[in-house]
């Protein structure tokens, strides 16, 4: 027997408020390709102050694909933030393979926080795979489906979702 939904009163939608969202979906696509992500190169010691910083884009993105509406969803996809995040998987993993074993105390900090960076970015295409359009553009992409592959052999266990 099915309940009504008229009826039904899910005790965890009154408990959730409605977030905010940090940026609009347009203006995570822009950052995400101004981002300066030679910060996470290896020797790499300078950043650049006008350059958002990249980790907390990618955490705050990850917070708000959580908790998006559809037409949050719809804009970050019709904006292109699909083929962003699938580009920032794909350089994440490019700088973890061309690293050699880190030795320095800085070295190490740089590649766990592209490590870091690559479970963030999984997890925002995870929680953009809600819309049916978001697995066209992975499936539609030159190399979507085998960067998220790649990821699930890494060797930080936290990317293999």
């Amino acid at each position: 027997m099915l309940l009504r939904t008229a009826n039904y009163n899910d005790p965890f939608l009154d408990k959730t408020p409605l977030r905010k969202m940090i940026l609009l979906a347009k203006d995570y696509v822009q950052h995400l390709r101004r981002c300066n992500w030679k910060e996470f190169e290896i020797g790499s010691k300078t950043t650049d102050p006008d350059s958002p910083k990249c980790s907390q884009l990618l955490a705050s993105l990850k917070d708000d694909l959580r908790c998006a509406t559809a037409t949050f969803l719809d804009d970050f996809i019709s904006a292109g933030g699909i083929e962003c995040l699938l580009e920032v998987l794909r350089l994440c993993q490019s700088r973890q393979n061309d690293s050699k074993a880190a030795r320095g105390r800085h070295e190490q900090t740089v590649l766990r926080k592209l490590c870091s960076n690559q479970h963030d970015c999984l997890l925002c295409l995870k929680y953009a795979m809600q819309n049916p359009k978001s697995v066209l553009h992975v499936t539609e992409d030159a190399h979507g489906l085998s960067s998220i592959c790649s990821s699930f052999m890494s060797s930080y266990p936290k990317s293999r979702i």
